[in-house]
C-alpha cells in the first residue's frame, strides 16, 4: 500500500489506506479546481451556482447546504448577484424570505467550467492503459458508494 511521509507505523491498515485516499482525493480536487478556468468567483460560490442548477433556492436553505451561517451565505451571494450570476428575488410564501435562482449566465459559466475540467481530466485519462482506466472506473463506483 502507498504511504505518505509522515504516516505512523502504528496506524491500522485502514487508517493508512484512509489517508492515501483522502490525499489523492484532495490533490485530484485542487488540481480540477485550478483546471476550471480563471473565472472571478471563489470555490464556494462556484459550488452555490452548481447547486442552483437544480432550482431556486433560499438563502437559508444555501447555508444549511453548506453548513454556514445565513449572513455569510448573503455575502457569498452578493458578488455573484453584482456579475449577473444568480438573480434575487422574494419568496411567494414569505415575503420576508430571499430566493436565488441561476441565470442564464450563470448556468453558461457552470458549463464552460465544466466542460474545461471534464476536457482536462480526459487528456490525462487518455495516457492511461486500459487495466488503469478499468481500475480508476472500480475506484470511482467505490468512492461514490462510501460518500454516498
Amino acid at each position: 500500500m502507498s504511504r505518505l511521509p509522515g504516516d505512523a507505523d502504528e496506524l491500522s491498515e485502514d487508517h493508512q489506506l484512509a489517508g492515501v485516499v483522502r490525499f489523492a482525493v484532495m490533490r485530484a480536487a485542487r488540481r480540477l479546481r485550478a483546471e476550471g478556468g480563471n473565472e472571478d468567483i471563489t470555490q464556494t460560490q462556484h459550488t452555490v451556482l452548481a447547486w442552483l442548477r437544480d432550482g431556486p433556492s433560499t438563502l437559508r436553505a444555501l447555508a444549511e447546504r453548506e453548513k454556514v451561517q445565513a449572513p455569510w451565505m448573503t455575502r457569498t451571494v452578493a458578488p455573484l448577484v453584482a456579475a449577473g450570476l444568480v438573480q434575487r428575488s422574494t419568496g411567494q410564501r414569505d415575503r420576508r424570505e430571499v430566493v436565488v435562482s441561476l441565470t442564464e449566465a450563470g448556468s453558461e459559466l457552470l458549463r464552460r467550467t465544466r466542460t474545461q475540467r471534464t476536457e482536462w481530466l480526459a487528456g490525462q485519462l487518455g495516457e492511461l492503459d486500459a487495466e488503469d482506466k478499468e481500475i480508476l472506473n472500480k475506484a470511482s463506483a467505490i468512492l461514490v458508494r462510501i460518500t454516498s
